[in-house]
């Protein structure tokens, strides 16, 4: 039988950084805008890597079609 997934309060949280404490709010925004600008490119990559991933699976499956008439 599987385990229940966690309950909300047994998950691990990120505990805060001490050194981010002392910022300004500007330096703070300027902070998470940053870790927001990249985790939309590292979308942005895994989309584009599972598009060439799918184009490439689709040109072996054409090809093995293609190989499968070829011996009649």
């Amino acid at each position: 039988m599987r385990k229940a997934p966690p309950v909300p309060e047994q998950k691990p949280r990120a505990k805060p950084v001490k050194s981010e404490q002392g910022i300004g709010t500007t330096a703070q925004r300027a902070l998470k805008e940053a870790v927001a600008e990249r985790a939309g490119e590292n979308k942005a990559a895994r989309k584009r890597r599972a598009a060439a991933e799918a184009t490439r699976r689709r040109a072996l499956a054409r090809a093995k079609a293609r190989a499968k008439h070829r011996g009649h």
